[in-house]
């Protein structure tokens, strides 16, 4: 993550003109090469190659400006093989000269073409923070704090790490203001104030991709549990949602795993219609299969590679043949639909209506004729699930459907992008073709 910050750092000097240079006798041939990488197509790496020949040359001959490029040309593998030693060679020669020793140090803090030395790296942000301007050095800043915190490369030093976490922080660094809200809540080297490490993580949005699953995390549970904030269920759930976008060490898995312990905490005291024993608002992939093949139905098609598990039911549900479940990305129960097979009996759908009406009541709404043609009845029950009996004509087959709105449309919006992207990757599968 620090190389990829660093990458985007240098990208900077690539969108300036070469009259910034100060070395007039470098101008015509670097701003050659500047031309040339804008030229360069990032689909086409290969393309960035005379560009990095240009700087290449220069660097050789003590360019810094062209050095400073060769590292970012070795560590990405634009136009060359990705070669992490000769990104650290040329971040080194740099760094020698004064300029940009917070690459170096990123080298050594993650043992990026040279041997990981936490010792170095400290050397190389304390000498960027001594020789840079403030506003520049703030990734150094943060880096000497991070590190004071915990214990890399220095004796673990909470009263240091919090001086320079303020001092990073005053001058806008998001990942500062998160450690400090983080401080603030663990209690380490202040007095432990959930409501000051709350108003922290609200008060900033922007911070390092790094941090942020961990960000929304903390802030999530805060709200869950009522620390420093009023307890709200259903804004920690938003903010686990957010969390799981961000896939960070096991961050991700333990985030999906409060999103379900949330949402079931928030939808089964609203809940109330039961297939198969299972509450179907609420309910997850993972609970709803075991319940269906208890019930004695019989896999056909199972698995979260398939957007639907599919179960023969003849032995389940008298004249039903087969019932299958669709579920959102997120394992959410979307719907259920028995399929049952007429044989020209037009009456079947009347008999399966009825047999709805026993439970639930009549129903909310019909469409078509029931002897002749198209027929729909439709329930929505008191916890929003939606119950659907259709025979279409004239093919008899009727079905049965028990809905949940809200993850039906989630899980019909996802299958559309899904359909949309295998096309974009077809078509340019096939664009070559023609």
């Amino acid at each position: 993550m620090l190389r990829l910050l660093l990458i985007f750092t240098l990208m900077l000097p690539f969108m300036t003109l070469a009259n910034s240079l100060k070395d007039n006798n470098f101008r015509s041939d670097y701003g050659k090469a500047i031309d040339l990488y804008n030229q360069g197509e990032w689909d086409k790496p290969e393309t960035f190659l005379p560009a990095f020949n240009i700087f290449k040359v220069l660097a050789e001959k003590g360019h810094y400006q062209s050095q400073v490029q060769l590292t970012l040309f070795y560590s990405s593998g634009l136009g060359v093989q990705v070669d992490k030693q000769k990104s650290f060679y040329w971040a080194l020669k740099v760094a020698e000269q004064g300029k940009f020793m917070d690459i170096v140090a990123a080298d050594y803090y993650e043992g990026s073409g040279v041997e990981q030395s936490y010792e170095k790296a400290m050397y190389w942000y304390l000498k960027d923070i001594a020789t840079s301007p403030p506003h520049t050095s703030t990734g150094s800043r943060n880096m000497v704090a991070l590190m004071y915190y915990k214990g890399q490369g220095v004796k673990q030093n909470y009263q240091k790490a919090l001086q320079e976490f303020n001092k990073s922080s005053d001058l806008g660094h998001p990942t500062a203001k998160y450690f400090l809200a983080l401080m603030y809540y663990h209690g380490h080297g202040v007095k432990q104030n959930f409501k000051e490490a709350a108003d922290r993580l609200i008060a900033f949005d922007s911070i390092e991709l790094e941090y942020k699953g961990h960000k929304l995390f903390l802030l999530a549970s805060m709200y869950e549990n009522g620390q420093g904030v009023d307890k709200d269920l259903s804004k920690a759930l938003s903010l686990y949602q957010k969390s799981t976008l961000y896939p960070i060490d096991s961050k991700t898995d333990k985030s999906k795993s409060k999103v379900k312990q949330v949402y079931l905490e928030l939808c089964l005291p609203e809940a109330h219609t039961l297939l198969f024993g299972v509450k179907i608002k609420c309910a997850y992939r993972d609970t709803m299969q075991p319940a269906v093949k208890r019930a004695g139905s019989v896999v056909k098609v199972e698995g979260e590679q398939y957007w639907s598990d599919t179960y023969e039911t003849s032995k389940v549900l008298k004249d039903s043949k087969s019932l299958s479940i669709s579920y959102t990305l997120e394992g959410n129960f979307a719907k259920a639909k028995y399929v049952f097979p007429s044989n020209l009996d037009a009456d079947q759908v009347i008999r399966i209506r009825g047999f709805i009406a026993r439970k639930y009541g009549s129903q909310d709404s019909i469409k078509g004729n029931a002897k002749l043609g198209e027929v729909t009845y439709k329930w929505t029950l008191d916890d929003g699930i939606r119950i659907i009996v259709y025979r279409g004509w004239p093919d008899t087959t009727t079905y049965l459907s028990f809905e949940s709105p809200k993850h039906l449309a989630i899980y019909d919006k996802q299958r559309e992008q899904q359909r949309k992207a295998r096309e974009r990757r077809e078509y340019k599968e096939q664009s070559n073709a023609f």
